[in-house]
């Protein structure tokens, strides 16, 4: 992975591209959200992905820096939306 990498997936999620991102995640994908909830696999996170993007229509990351060291890639910024637009 590098920062271009990064940004393209940033890219895809802000278009709310599932197809998009689908190219950009691996096949053993893990993602751990902030109650320590696990999605597993790529297909696994398409669905989380759909959903997600009904709940907020308007979700958006906006990155301020993004910085490479290594093999370690880090974003700051923001992201956030409304649910269901409200």
């Amino acid at each position: 992975m590098n920062t271009e990498t990064v940004k393209a997936f940033i890219k895809a999620v802000n278009k709310h591209d599932i197809e998009e991102i689908n190219s950009l995640t691996a096949e053993d994908f893990l993602f751990v959200d902030t109650w320590a909830n696990e999605v597993h696999g790529r297909e696994n996170m398409n669905n989380s992905w759909a959903g997600y993007f009904e709940w907020f229509p308007d979700y958006l990351i906006e990155p301020l820096d993004i910085l490479e060291c290594k093999d370690i890639i880090s974003v700051f910024g923001f992201a956030g939306g409304t649910f269901h637009g409200k």
